[in-house]
């Protein structure tokens, strides 16, 4: 069943709240019950059929060892202090602990598990008392860092439920409300100024992951951002623009659809048509601008709209685009930050990861 946003009082709820314990019990399964995998990319459109019955789809064994690789590469960067080699910043430190759980791992637990607790304990250790999660010394705009950061926290905590995660997460959050701006959305600085669909799509989804893990949003936030996104929307052109309806482009597209979904609007006129813009730039995805960043969001969209032969096309085309790209001796795809979001595009069927169920 799709998730929706319910209200309840002044916040809104997640239907299937259940969800979540069944989650768990396919986390402690993990070690002994692995997702099987086929025996070529191949037989791509087959194996990840949409499932209704919430069981991890079969990835094929070409995707699954493109993913170890890479995960083994970001095994291998990590320093000490929990960060990784070639960046302290908490955004893409982020993407690479989600990217060591998208088949399982949790702190402690799983291939990965030390990995993803150091991790884990260096973003607690950047939180600020303003409920900012940005090193001091990061390069990367700080709300790219916070949003990335909360959502990171937000599912360690819906599958743990470790202690010292919710107070941090609960500021997390609080900070995000307070730096919506007047129109709905967010921007490079954690203040209510400027906005664009690039960092208001992190938010919105860090606020639906914590949502999902019972940290209460505002519905007014939830509204306000839908109100930005779709004024976003470019209208006859279908996809949405950076900060404003024009110059539309597949990234931006990805990141509006995205943000729509995530906030319950899978049927709305602008999610449609930004759906339609991704299909018609579907052969164009290997070039396309900002690269990892499409793949990230658009593999999202098109999982999340339940398009089981759409689905399949789209996963395939883009498994091997994304593939075509590592590095065959290291197992990068590019950085940290490409890496990280490269496995969570292709691990999505796993489903282990709340926020990348539907």
């Amino acid at each position: 069943m799709r998730s929706r946003f319910r209200v309840q009082g002044s916040g809104f709820r997640i239907q299937d709240s259940i969800a979540c314990l069944l989650l768990l019990l396919a986390v402690n399964a993990f070690a002994q019950d692995k997702p099987a995998a086929s025996t070529g990319v191949g037989t791509l459109a087959r194996d990840v059929s949409v499932k209704e019955d919430g069981d991890p789809a079969v990835i094929p064994e070409a995707v699954v060892q493109s993913i170890r690789r890479g995960q083994e590469y970001l095994k291998k960067a990590q320093n000490a202090k929990g960060s990784f080699y070639g960046s302290d910043d908490t955004g893409p430190v982020s993407l690479a602990i989600l990217a060591l759980m998208v088949d399982g791992s949790v702190p402690g637990r799983g291939p990965y598990g030390r990995e993803v607790a150091r991790g884990v304990e260096y973003l607690l250790k950047n939180a600020q008392p303003t409920g900012l999660i940005h090193s001091k010394d990061g390069r990367t705009p700080p709300m790219y860092n916070h949003g990335l950061s909360t959502l990171c926290l937000a599912e360690v905590w819906g599958m743990t439920r470790q202690p010292d995660i919710l107070p941090v997460l609960k500021r997390a959050v609080d900070l995000i409300v307070r730096c919506q701006n007047s129109k709905g959305g967010w921007r490079y600085s954690p203040s209510p100024s400027d906005a664009d669909t690039s960092v208001t799509v992190m938010q919105v989804v860090a606020l639906r992951a914590a949502q999902n893990a019972g940290v209460f949003v505002p519905e007014k936030t939830i509204k306000d951002a839908v109100s930005y996104i779709k004024g976003n929307h470019c209208g006859k052109d279908k996809g949405f623009g950076y900060s404003g309806p024009g110059g539309p482009a597949p990234a931006r597209s990805a990141a509006g659809v995205l943000s729509l979904q995530m906030c319950g609007q899978y049927d709305a006129r602008e999610t449609r048509l930004g759906l339609e813009y991704l299909e018609e730039h579907a052969a164009k995805m290997d070039k396309v601008e900002h690269f990892y960043y499409t793949q990230y969001y658009a593999m999202q969209c098109m999982y999340q709209a339940r398009d089981s032969k759409k689905w399949n096309a789209w996963y395939e085309t883009q498994c091997r685009n994304i593939m075509s790209k590592q590095n065959k001796d290291s197992g990068a795809l590019g950085g940290l930050y490409e890496t990280g979001m490269a496995i969570l595009a292709m691990g999505l069927p796993y489903r282990y990861l709340p926020i990348y169920q539907r």
